[in-house]
């Protein structure tokens, strides 16, 4: 049988690496499986996850939320004119 579960997070942008370690973690996946399961570079999970990067594109970040099943809601803080 197979469970299609999705979680709703809300999230301040800031705090996304840390998000998205956790929910890997939750699942018991490792990076390689996690990356493997959404089509990315190891490396290049690992350093999202460790927040190196300043952006992360918007089709990275959809295959990384979709292999965690993950919903989320990016809040952006009240200094940023981004978003």
């Amino acid at each position: 049988m197979i469970i299609n579960r999705t979680i709703t997070v809300s999230v301040v942008i800031d705090d996304l690496p840390r998000v998205i370690r956790e929910a890997r973690e939750q699942l018991g996946l490792t990076i390689a499986a996690a990356s493997r399961k959404a089509g990315l570079d190891q490396s290049h999970w690992r350093h999202i996850e460790n927040g190196r990067y300043k952006s992360i594109p918007e089709r990275t970040l959809d295959k990384m939320i979709k292999a965690l099943g993950l919903d989320l809601e990016i809040n952006w803080p009240s200094h940023c004119s981004c978003g």
